[in-house]
């Protein structure tokens, strides 16, 4: 593709904001603040994802950001861990707990949360990440949530989730580009109005 001018006429069938995509959905805020207790089992489950528009086989990109500061592993009760869970869900919300689903398997596979918050006494960290969708998500389920779980945590590490971000990976524009353009579509990262 050459330059774009001034001038320039792009057309396209389709025009994508890319985080306006985001099929991410937020319980309560999109900011959650977990310090998780001392004892084992400490979980907090703030986003649900509805997976209904995918189809099977379809790449999905999650990135998140999460910060962090204060944890260690001088809880003596038990080994201390942390790292991301969450539910498969129905269409009707109803669904089984099953400790981890595509969402939370990729950002385990992509970084472990637990080296993360122990790499240094505060950070940040931001996941960028993809799955795909599988045959037995695709026929059972409709959604997940994305949450995380502790154990043994010392009572006063804190772990900040911001809303993930979860769009078709056929949109995702890497940093050093604005616009990325397919056939039937184009796609930008934002779309500010002067």
């Amino acid at each position: 593709m050459s330059n774009i001018n001034k001038q320039g006429i792009w057309t396209t069938p389709t025009f994508h904001e890319l985080y306006g995509l985001n099929i991410a959905k937020v319980v309560s805020n999109a900011q959650h603040i977990y310090i998780p207790t001392t004892g084992q089992n400490s979980c907090i489950n703030p986003y649900y994802v509805l997976f209904s528009d995918f189809g099977l086989g379809e790449k999905v990109r999650i990135i998140m950001e999460v910060s962090y500061e204060g944890f260690d592993t001088s809880n003596t009760d038990g080994t201390f861990n942390i790292r991301f869970q969450g539910a498969k869900r129905n269409a009707d919300g109803t669904g089984a707990w099953v400790g981890a689903n595509e969402v939370t398997n990729a950002l385990n596979s992509f970084q472990n949360l637990k080296n993360i918050v122990l790499s240094q006494t505060s950070g940040s960290f931001i996941y960028n990440t993809t799955f795909v969708i599988s045959e037995e998500f695709y026929n059972t389920y409709a959604g997940c949530n994305i949450g995380v779980r502790s154990d043994y945590s010392n009572g006063v590490g804190k772990l900040t989730m911001y809303e993930p971000i979860i769009f078709p990976d056929k949109y995702y524009i890497n940093t050093d580009s604005v616009v990325r353009q397919a056939d039937n579509f184009l796609s930008c990262k934002e779309i500010i109005e002067y």
